[in-house]
């Protein structure tokens, strides 16, 4: 997609020397502020709510790494599930990738935890404690004093608070819940790693949003500087109509005015400071501030809305189908299809035969015949939500000596047990004999 030179020739947040200016962008009102507020809204309240809701008795969304156990809304998954995790990757990146393509920066925008915290909290923190951005400004020129120190203390004690309250949730979907509960209660000194987690974390956050910001998203995110290579010229994102509004007010030697009134409306309220006049750029996250600035300075100005909107470069009709689409679509749906597949295959009850660290076997003589006996491992994991009773057997002429038959397995329980088999030495002195071991858990049988 082409895009126009800066004519600064250089990022809006630095001024001439390259120092960052910290910028404190113009509120806005307007028809996508109003959707993308209420969207924010849901966001976080998912986000902070989803550790606490359980599924039989299991925390919706669980990704505890150290007992390599992980609930997946109501389903319970292990580490032998790892193949999971690569289909769940892979649907994300595609996911946003066909987004992407269609819709160009939307997730920055709408759904980028790093614009939603920072516009719907820590802004309007900053707005609670400093007023609107007039004064806001001003207090940071001004010199220091009572008054600015009052302000800015009271902002970032809510600011810390704020952080606090997303690392607690955060990490709670790694450690579950009740145990967050219990390690708040206790000593730090008894969950340290924890602790030092939070505390981490809570410190990273408080310098991301509450100062580095704006700055992220340009200099550290990745997925903008390739953003561009998703989209082409039939992506639908957020533009500036030069044909409608060139030359701008003010322009020399023009001889019919566009649309522009050159207010520049629209750069005072975008929060990286960039101008969209320019066309395409990477510093832009979508949020469509400068829509809905544009939209009402042309409602005053007795003009048509859309000036800035939601467009593609092109001005030929959109091919929804066109081959990106479908190549991003195909593997989307193969991989929903290969998460379905495994999770209709994998079974509650987990079971495996191992070798036993010991002689390979073993030679026992009774009166009338010789026994040779095998040492193995019988592993068993209960998936199931309740305990589950489970009794083996084997082929005739063989022998299973298990510590106790039938055994039952807890819920969620991992039992491994010393299985010992004897074969008549007769059975097997001249050929393999296959040994054929039966689980029984109710009606249904397990072979190994």
């Amino acid at each position: 997609m082409e895009q126009n030179p800066n004519p600064y020739g250089r990022l809006g947040m630095l001024d001439e020397n390259g120092h960052r200016q910290f910028i404190i962008p113009a509120e806005v009102n307007g028809f996508y502020h109003s959707i993308k507020k209420k969207i924010h809204l849901i966001l976080i309240c998912i986000f902070l709510i989803m550790p606490w809701i359980s599924i039989n008795g299991k925390q919706l969304l669980l990704f505890n790494i150290p007992q390599r156990r992980f609930h997946f809304f109501g389903i319970q998954l292990f580490a032998h599930d790892a193949p999971l995790i690569f289909f769940l990757i892979m649907i994300f990146a595609i996911g946003l990738s066909l987004l992407t393509a269609l819709f160009g920066r939307v997730w920055c925008g709408w759904a980028c935890p790093q614009t939603v915290f920072i516009e719907t909290l820590y802004r309007q923190l900053e707005k609670w404690t400093e007023g609107n951005y007039i004064e806001r400004r001003k207090l940071r020129n001004q010199g220091l004093n009572f008054k600015k120190i009052k302000k800015v203390s009271l902002k970032w004690i809510l600011y810390f608070s704020v952080s606090s309250l997303i690392s607690h949730s955060f990490i709670a979907y790694f450690t579950g819940s009740n145990e967050l509960l219990q390690m708040i209660n206790g000593s730090p000194s008894d969950n340290l790693a924890y602790f030092a987690m939070v505390t981490a974390m809570t410190s990273l956050l408080l310098f991301n949003f509450g100062w580095f910001r704006e700055q992220f998203c340009v200099i550290m995110c990745p997925y903008g500087k390739f953003q561009s290579v998703l989209m082409d010229r039939q992506t639908v994102t957020v533009m500036y109509d030069e044909k409608r509004g060139e030359p701008r007010k003010g322009s020399a030697f023009a001889t019919q005015q566009g649309d522009c009134v050159s207010c520049n409306r629209c750069v005072q309220v975008c929060p990286t400071k960039i101008d969209i006049r320019n066309g395409n750029q990477l510093e832009c996250v979508g949020c469509t501030a400068c829509i809905d600035a544009c939209d009402e300075i042309m409602q005053k100005v007795n003009k048509p809305s859309g000036l800035i909107r939601y467009k593609a470069a092109t001005d030929k009709p959109i091919n929804w189908l066109r081959s990106r689409i479908i190549l991003y679509l195909s593997i989307l749906i193969t991989c929903t299809l290969g998460i379905i597949f495994l999770l209709a295959e994998a079974e509650p009850l987990r079971i495996e035969i191992l070798r036993a660290p010991t002689n390979p076997y073993t030679i026992r003589k009774t009166e009338d015949l010789e026994l040779v006996q095998n040492q193995f491992i019988l592993r068993i994991e209960n998936h199931f939500a309740k305990p589950v009773s489970i009794f083996v057997d084997s082929t005739d002429n063989i022998r299973l000596i298990l510590p106790e038959n039938p055994m039952v397995i807890k819920n969620d329980q991992k039992r491994d047990l010393p299985l010992f088999i004897e074969v008549p030495a007769n059975l097997i002195m001249n050929e393999k004999k296959e040994v054929i071991i039966t689980l029984h858990h109710g009606l249904k049988k397990y072979s190994k």
